[in-house]
């Protein structure tokens, strides 16, 4: 299959640095993750070429120097093409720091992630065929290249052209210049063919652009970009006394380095009617912002303690649980920030903000009775207890999605075994006609992506609704499921946003799922925001445990149906040996009719029927008013076979076309 092609791909291909990872934490007075590797800059160009990047620096009077000496003719090389100019100008004009590469950017969802994204302050570099043409349909959304001051960041949109993903050789490495992250909203070319009717245009079938496509831009991240992995720094040591002098000795806890110095002892002795045990730290001043959450090794005996963060200015404070094996062994524990429930006065409060990691100013660890709304701890029992730390406490950053891809509900049930006849009859008319066998080709490039070693998300949108603008501005709770089983609607803005929420969430990585909009009856007019996007994810499982959900594996990858054959013309023997015979029944039919009265001849009066003929005479005017009212219904019949075919023809051109970009 083209679109597993691309692990061989990445064997041949160089190797290039990576960029800055996704996002870069935050100084951590100060853990700074390690400076990224800059890719080789592309080769120059011939001396006589015209350096775009020169005309910048050297001004106007460069600028009118060269062009007196370009209209002289005197040497100078052929200008280059317009999309590396602009794509050098747009280099040397905007810093790419973080940048998003976005395929299939000019197409009718494409469009929308790459407005959402620079609302969000993300550098986008959108890959296209042709920069003119882009231009002007992020025109009409009131996008320009360049700066947009738009959203809470200032994001800048860098247009690339020249290039065409069918082609491997136009996926040059200056495309991944700066760029962390790639979003696939492809789609296949649909229009008007030559003879009038619709089908694929411009080399651009689902075969091509979902299945070659996909695989080339597979091993051209391979070449040009590193996979994310797990970041971890250490925030608070707790290996000696030097290091646990931050730590405050309230609430019959005390805290000690371990007898083999590799870490620390929280001890105590917890009371029945004692309520709690803990140990707190100084005010500290860590801002965390830039990781997902806290990472401790700990031992113990099977009970729950707990763990509170305050931030800065804070009147709540933000607890998780540590649960710690009965077995007495080692755990290592990760507490995602998002896992942290704001307590006030003893009591969650549901209207606080999701804790981000910023300006925390203390640390206590305890053992209580109570857990949650003062409800009782199960995994608790009275009288001494110990808990080890290994090493201290550490802050953890999982890889974002550094491929998020735009793909279609049902290109599982296609691929399906027992999927085809009947067993699809209640399926959407995409599954059931499945135009270009583009669900086919969109299932391979799936399983391309997740063979790869880059965090990834799918998208399964279900039916996209072509009024995105106003859908969207009508705000719905969206849904996500696995293993291909809803059918639904979504609007394109919706998809976007989705789209670019899972750019930001390593809770969205590994991940393939179906979107669509809510069914509930209480779901229109309540919109998505961070804490429901957060449970969109999370709710899901990563594609490697799907059977957690329930489901079985992927099924293989099934080749696209077989096109019908052509019915097979006659043989030229066969045509040659009917002649004679087509000749003698032909010459028959000739002496067989009546011939034609001359010119002038008087015309016979009819002689009246004989009494055997006159029945038959006589039932004629019936035959002739039985076969002139049989002459509109067979042109009511012919009508209505025309408007069924004119409405088929319409069905088809519409779902080539919600198949194309």
């Amino acid at each position: 299959m083209q679109a597993l092609k691309s692990s061989s791909a990445r064997q041949a291909a160089p190797r290039r640095a990576a960029a800055r990872p996704a996002a870069a934490p935050a100084p951590l007075r100060a853990p700074r993750p390690s400076p990224a590797r800059r890719a080789p800059a592309p080769a120059r160009a011939a001396p006589e070429a015209l350096d775009p990047t020169l005309l910048l620096a050297g001004g106007a009077a460069l600028l009118g120097l060269i062009g007196f000496g370009a209209a002289a003719g005197l040497g100078a090389a052929p200008a280059p093409p317009a999309g590396a100019s602009e794509a050098a100008a747009a280099e040397a004009a905007l810093p790419r720091d973080n940048a998003v590469l976005v395929f299939g950017s000019k197409g009718r969802t494409g469009r929308l992630v790459v407005q959402q994204l620079l609302r969000a302050g993300r550098t986008v570099v959108a890959a296209v065929r042709s920069a003119e043409k882009a231009s002007g349909v992020f025109a009409e959304i009131g996008l320009n290249p360049g700066a947009e001051a738009a959203g809470p960041g200032t994001g800048s949109l860098i247009l690339l052209g020249d290039v065409d993903v069918t082609d491997a050789a136009s996926l040059r490495a200056d495309l991944f210049r700066g760029c962390t992250q790639v979003v696939i909203a492809l789609g296949a070319v649909a229009g008007r063919l030559p003879d009038g009717s619709m089908g694929y245009t411009d080399g651009g079938s689902p075969k091509e652009v979902e299945g070659k496509g996909v695989s080339n831009i597979l091993a051209a991240m391979a070449a040009n970009m590193e996979p994310g992995k797990r970041e971890l720094k250490e925030v608070l040591p707790m290996r000696s006394e030097e290091d646990l002098a931050i730590w405050e000795r309230t609430f019959r806890m005390a805290v000690a380095p371990s007898q083999d110095g590799r870490g620390a002892v929280f001890a105590g002795d917890l009371q029945e009617d004692g309520g709690a045990c803990a140990a707190r730290t100084r005010p500290l001043g860590l801002d965390l912002s830039g990781y997902d959450g806290l990472c401790l090794r700990v031992k113990s005996d099977g009970q729950t303690f707990q763990i509170d963060l305050r931030q800065e200015g804070g009147a709540e404070a933000y607890e998780a649980l540590i649960e710690t094996p009965d077995t007495g062994d080692w755990a290592t524990v990760r507490l995602p920030f998002h896992d942290f429930v704001a307590v006030k006065g003893g009591d969650v409060d549901p209207d606080a903000d999701v804790l981000t990691g910023a300006g925390i100013s203390e640390l206590s660890l305890a053992l209580s009775q109570f857990t949650f709304n003062r409800l009782p701890n199960p995994r608790y029992h009275p009288g001494r207890f110990e808990l080890e730390v290994d090493g201290g406490l550490s802050v953890y950053r999982d890889p974002r999605p550094q491929l998020v891809v735009l793909s279609s509900a049902g290109v599982e049930r296609v691929a399906r075994p027992g999927g085809a006849g009947g067993a699809r009859s209640n399926d959407a008319e995409l599954v059931r006609s499945n135009p270009g066998a583009v669900l086919n080709w969109k299932y391979e490039a799936e399983c391309a992506i997740r063979a790869s070693r880059f965090p990834y998300a799918v998208v399964r949108c279900t039916a996209l609704d072509e009024e995105s603008a106003e859908s969207a501005a009508q705000p719905c709770l969206l849904e996500a499921d696995q293993g291909d089983l809803i059918s639904g609607r979504v609007a394109r803005a919706e998809a976007a946003a989705v789209i670019v929420a899972a750019l930001g969430a390593p809770d969205a990585a590994g991940k393939t799922f179906e979107l669509r909009r809510s069914e509930a009856v209480d779901a229109a007019g309540r919109g998505m925001g961070q804490r429901e996007f957060l449970r969109l994810f999370l709710k899901l499982v990563p594609d490697t445990a799907r059977w957690r959900a329930g489901l079985p594996p992927f099924p293989a990858v099934t080749l696209p149906p077989a096109a019908p054959a052509p019915a097979p013309a006659p043989a030229a023997e066969a045509v040659a040996a009917a002649a004679p015979a087509l000749a003698v029944a032909a010459a028959a039919a000739a002496v067989a009719a009546p011939a034609a009265p001359k010119n002038g001849a008087a015309k016979k009066k009819p002689e009246p029927p004989s009494a055997a003929e006159a029945p038959a005479s006589a039932e004629a005017p019936a035959a002739a008013n039985a076969e002139a009212k049989a002459e509109p219904e067979a042109e009511a019949a012919d009508k209505a076979e025309a408007e069924a075919a004119a409405e088929k023809a319409e069905a088809e051109e519409r779902e080539l076309v919600s198949t194309s970009a």
